[in-house]
């Protein structure tokens, strides 16, 4: 269960991203004619949160690797938290823009930080799947604004309560994540790599799995804080960059542009369809998408190696943090040949629940 509890932790950071910023499209579908909105603001509403994530991402990422994961994960998720119950206050267009900015910068901080979180506590047999687990709960959280939209909308609630209610349960899931964040040890990699105590790396591998580490034996050299520059002084890690990074933005483009947008979409290609119908529609896309995503996780070992060059002064996620402190000898850890892995399929979702700890 070692890697189970940083993957679920960390996915409820996600799936909490991802139902604040898709809710708000059925949202404005009964916010537009009770503040008789124009086009230009639904459409800022609609992307307020965008950009303001993508502010969050570059001061909170920039903050995590100053003074740890931990101190910054607790922030972002009470931003979030007081950003969904503002939102679902708000009395006129205005306020509602301002909250949702807030909210946005809550959600661009815990983005890097919980895919750090994750990659940190991974080992590199299993990164990659691990990984796309997590990143599977970002369709889970598109899936669950859709039902809760859809049950109020079909319950017949007052329209004017409704959206409120969609906006204001986003923090439900976010003070869950406030709550475990709090309990969970800052990333051992970090505790070990960059601030140098390798006994506490240790020691908070052992709170999460009793016996996983035989305490602080020698590991990977500690390579301090990254810097801003670090990025640009090496070719490698220039390269990775831009091609994920590319990616990932020709993935936003597409991914948030009509995610967000959906239901006006439909609104617009249905004759005068009910906000029921809209909400149902993109309901079924979504968990249609789930579905692909969950088809295409990886099964099976991840060989890749850690992105992250030292040369730089980044925090390898495939440099092993607390090292070679990590009890290989484990009986949970050895790997024989013809291994039978445990798997479960509860719903769509399938989880590896061998304990494989850090190489």
């Amino acid at each position: 269960m070692f890697h189970l509890k940083p993957a679920i932790i960390s996915g409820m950071g996600f799936f909490t991203d991802s139902y604040d910023l898709n809710v708000i499209s059925t949202a404005l579908l009964l916010v537009k004619p009770e503040y008789r909105l124009s086009a230009g603001q639904v459409g800022l509403i609609g992307s307020t949160s965008l950009i303001a994530s993508f502010i969050g991402a570059l001061v909170f990422g920039r903050i995590g690797d100053l003074i740890g994961r931990k101190r910054v994960y607790g922030i972002e998720a009470a931003i979030m938290v007081v950003g969904a119950v503002l939102t679902a206050l708000a009395p006129n267009f205005t306020w509602l823009l301002i909250t949702r900015f807030v909210l946005g910068i809550g959600i661009g901080g815990d983005d890097p930080i919980s895919a750090t979180i994750m990659t940190e506590y991974a080992n590199r047999r299993s990164r990659g799947k691990q990984v796309a687990m997590m990143f599977s709960s970002y369709t889970l959280g598109q899936v669950a604004a859709f039902v809760v939209a859809l049950t109020l909308l079909a319950a017949g609630v007052n329209h004017d309560l409704a959206w409120r209610l969609m906006l204001g349960l986003g923090a439900l899931p976010a003070l869950g994540v406030l709550y475990s964040r709090r309990r969970m040890p800052e990333s051992p990699r970090f505790t070990a790599s960059v601030e140098g105590d390798r006994q506490r790396a240790a020691d908070d591998l052992n709170s999460l799995v009793p016996g996983a580490v035989s305490g602080g034996a020698a590991g990977a050299a500690v390579v301090g804080r990254s810097t801003l520059r670090g990025p640009f002084t090496s070719r490698r890690l220039l390269i990775t960059l831009l091609g994920t990074a590319g990616t990932w933005f020709a993935y936003d483009v597409a991914v948030y542009g009509n995610s967000i947008s959906q239901p006006a979409i439909v609104d617009g290609i249905v004759a005068n369809p009910s906000p029921v119908e809209v909400t149902a529609v993109n309901l079924i896309l979504a968990v249609s998408c789930h579905r692909a995503v969950l088809r295409h996780l990886p099964d099976g070992p991840d060989t890749t190696q850690g992105t992250t060059d030292r040369r730089a002064g980044g925090v390898g996620a495939g440099g092993v943090g607390a090292g070679a402190a990590v009890h290989r000898a484990h009986p949970r850890n050895r790997h024989e040949p013809g291994d039978v892995r445990r798997r479960v399929r509860p719903c769509f979702l399938r989880l590896d629940l061998r304990p494989q700890l850090l190489e």
